[in-house]
């Protein structure tokens, strides 16, 4: 389908090609059938704002091999059938911090952990755990911290 028109199937070199990715779950002439782990992922990056070709091209499926309109209408089936984050997931994130959207991007999930991180670090310091630096004012921003994201105080 290199030479992509919408009704050409696949050559036997293609499906080999395209069932050889973690991606796929197998190919026939005429379609592809992704995992489903793949499909969530899809949706996730492309809620958070990352361009659909672009997370099909970096999982080894370039839209020249397989068609845009592919890559369109597999995003916004998806996208409709599968919520971006669990519920499961959003208790979890929401637990440690990271406010519940339908989207929670890769980015905010790390940043969320690098502020527990820091955290943790100055309580530990603090109890003596751990040699280390930490302001006595639990309220002064950690660096690098979102001052909107920040979490709240510890009770003593």
């Amino acid at each position: 389908m290199s030479s992509a028109g919408p009704a050409e199937a696949f050559t036997s070199r293609e499906q080999a090609y395209l069932s050889s990715l973690p991606a796929v779950e197998h190919v026939t002439s005429g379609r592809i059938y992704y995992t489903e782990a793949f499909k969530k992922e899809c949706v996730r990056r492309y809620h958070a704002g990352e361009s659909a070709s672009r997370i099909f091209e970096e999982a080894g499926m370039p839209s020249r091999l397989i068609g845009y309109k592919r890559i369109e209408r597999s995003i916004a089936r998806w996208s409709k059938s599968l919520p971006s984050t669990s519920g499961i997931e959003a208790d979890a994130l929401s637990a440690i911090g990271v406010p519940h959207t339908d989207s929670v991007s890769l980015h905010e999930v790390t940043a969320c952990i690098r502020r527990i991180e820091q955290r943790l670090a100055c309580i530990e310091s603090r109890l003596g755990m751990q040699a280390g630096e930490c302001s006595e004012n639990e309220d002064t921003p950690i660096e690098g911290d979102d001052p909107g994201a920040r979490l709240a105080p510890v009770d003593r």
